[in-house]
């Protein structure tokens, strides 16, 4: 039995998938936060951002 599935509902459901996946590491990332200074946030976040670029940069 041959199933057809259209292009656009393998779209949708990649956008809810992600939404969700999204939403919980947002969730993550706020409860990490919420309880630091903005200038601590700051730090963290640029920090975090040199290692990634680094991690890639080095491949």
């Amino acid at each position: 039995m041959l199933i057809y599935y259209s292009h656009h509902s393998l779209d949708i459901g990649h956008m809810i998938v992600s939404s969700i996946v999204h939403g919980l590491i947002y969730g993550i990332i706020f409860k990490a936060f919420h309880n630091l200074s903005f200038p601590m946030v700051m730090i963290i976040s640029v920090i975090v951002i040199a290692a990634i670029y680094w991690f890639f940069k080095r491949r």
